[in-house]
């Protein structure tokens, strides 16, 4: 039998400090953070604690995700890198040592394990993977290329062409049939393009990549293309834009034919 009193017994269950929480948050975002903090709550046994952090954690992510998706570009550059994680981990840091600062000082002064670094790192790379998850629920909302209004799906490869209001199902089937045509729709791939009428003239978008806007069989072939539709489709002058994108931004630009340029020089 020990003798031992109930509050001087060394405490069997390892927990996770101030600082584990801290560089579990800045490794992978507020869920990293309050995931430790939710099984430094569980191996307390105040459960109320742990789901408070659990719903804290995840409404954070979805909310920190979510603001960066639909910040726009010109005022999430001006944001530091080094911003974000830094707010995130001190108000982590604020949380847990709010709710568990004398408990774990208790604990440890008892000499009470302390949760290792190998198992901080593992934690903290299953809330990332989570956190990933958490960004992929956004995905079907991010619209390609910035394109803005509904999608028109056309044909069995379900090709989108996004559009405004003023265009008629009418006039995105037959661009649908010329772009079949002109094979920059085809039946193995999945292609994307907007169509607007909603400004002096119309005007086509095509997702092309970058490397090859200045090659000259693009150009010849866009000109046909743009011709085509000008005959076809709108029976006057549009104008064509080229997009491409990758991680960090969309690029989008007016087609010109530089070709004519220079051959008229």
């Amino acid at each position: 039998m020990s003798l031992e009193s109930p509050d001087t017994k060394t405490p069997p269950y390892a927990l996770f400090s101030l600082r584990a929480i801290g560089v579990a948050t800045l490794l992978s975002g507020p869920l990293g953070g309050t995931a430790l903090i939710s099984i430094n709550c569980h191996r307390l046994g105040k459960p109320r604690q742990r789901n408070q952090a659990i719903l804290l954690g995840t409404f954070s992510s979805l909310l920190l995700y979510g603001a960066f998706l639909r910040m726009p570009e010109n005022a999430l550059a001006k944001i530091p890198n080094l911003l974000i994680p830094f707010i995130s981990c001190w108000l982590t840091y604020f949380l847990a040592a709010k709710l568990l600062r004398k408990t774990l000082k208790t604990h440890f002064a008892k000499g009470g394990p302390k949760a290792s670094a190998w198992s901080t790192a593992r934690w903290s790379l299953s809330a990332l993977l989570a956190s990933l998850g958490i960004a992929f629920l956004y995905m079907p909302a991010i619209e390609p290329y910035d394109f803005q209004g509904d999608a028109y799906e056309y044909g069995e490869q379900k090709h989108l062409i996004y559009h405004s209001p003023e265009v008629s199902p009418h006039t995105l089937e037959k661009l649908g049939d010329l772009l079949t045509d002109w094979e920059y729709f085809d039946s193995e791939y999945r292609y994307i393009a907007e169509v607007r009428n909603d400004a002096p003239e119309p005007s086509i978008t095509l997702a092309f990549q970058r490397e090859h806007w200045n090659d000259p069989e693009t150009i010849a072939y866009l000109e046909g293309l743009k011709t085509a539709i000008e005959r076809d489709i709108f029976e006057h002058s549009i104008t064509l834009f080229l997009v491409d994108e990758d991680m960090k931004n969309a690029y989008r630009k007016p087609f010109k034919n530089d070709l004519i340029k220079r051959n008229e020089r």
